[in-house]
């Protein structure tokens, strides 16, 4: 179960898609410590070099305290547990010309060239994140589903150090009728091109909030009812197209 912003909020206040949780704090910091590991694993120092290898191991550190705190509260009585919840929230970022992905100069075994991704979290995004949570706080709040306690998501929050990624490839053949606007158009096929389709989340034109799996595969299907109805067309064609054959009688 999730918490969001109803659909007349989102077109009167202009906010992407989000999807809150009541998540108990001893998971939260135990959770933020396995994603800050994952970042620090994956980064080997050539990324961002030293200094951004060095500020991702200051950001496990940060995280250890109370993750060792939190599963000390596991071990304890049911009824001696810590009964306080935190809000963890899932965001669209909006598109953003400053994110993308490129090839490296680096190379792999095989002598190609590596991608290099580039992204990056806009101010329209924090905006969004403070908007969309100060809204469903006080919705619960006014329900009397939780009782608010320290201080609320600000401004002064540490960002983007406090962003937990979701880790989902989405984007950069986005899908718009307009050759203009987009790579692919609706039935998944590259403009201006006749036998070039994609078939994944790479054509998604925003993120979304939501696990993209179910929708990838609704593509994939539809692409290929899609090309199915191409091929038969095509055959049906080339069958009525073709001349009648010729017989020899000896």
């Amino acid at each position: 179960m999730h918490f969001s912003p109803t659909e007349r909020q989102q077109r009167e206040l202009e906010l992407p898609n989000s999807r809150t949780y009541l998540v108990a704090r001893s998971f939260a910091a135990i959770s933020a410590l396995r994603s800050k590991l994952r970042v620090l694993r994956h980064n080997d120092g050539r990324a961002g070099g030293i200094g951004a290898w060095c500020r991702d191991l200051q950001h496990v550190l940060r995280c250890l305290p109370p993750a060792l705190v939190a599963a000390g509260d596991y071990l304890l009585p049911d009824r001696s547990r810590d009964g306080e919840f935190c809000l963890e929230t899932v965001l669209e970022p909006v598109p953003n010309h400053a994110s993308r992905v490129m090839l490296g100069s680096e190379r792999d075994r095989l002598g190609m060239r590596k991608v290099r991704l580039e992204w990056s979290l806009s101010d329209a995004d924090r905006a969004n994140y403070l908007r969309s949570i100060r809204l469903v706080v006080a919705e619960l709040a006014a329900q009397g589903i939780v009782d608010p306690v320290g201080p609320s998501a600000s401004m002064e929050q540490p960002w983007p150090s406090s962003v937990q990624w979701c880790w989902h490839h989405i984007g950069t053949t986005r899908m718009h009728r307009d050759s203009n606007k987009g790579v692919v158009d609706v039935n998944c096929r590259v403009h201006g091109l006749d036998n070039l389709f994609v078939a994944g989340s790479s054509v998604f034109p925003t993120p979304g909030s939501d696990t993209p799996t179910l929708t990838i595969v609704a593509l994939a299907v539809r692409l290929a009812g899609h090309l199915r109805d191409l091929l038969s067309a095509r055959n049906v064609a080339d069958v009525t197209s073709a001349p009648a054959p010729t017989r020899s009688w000896p």
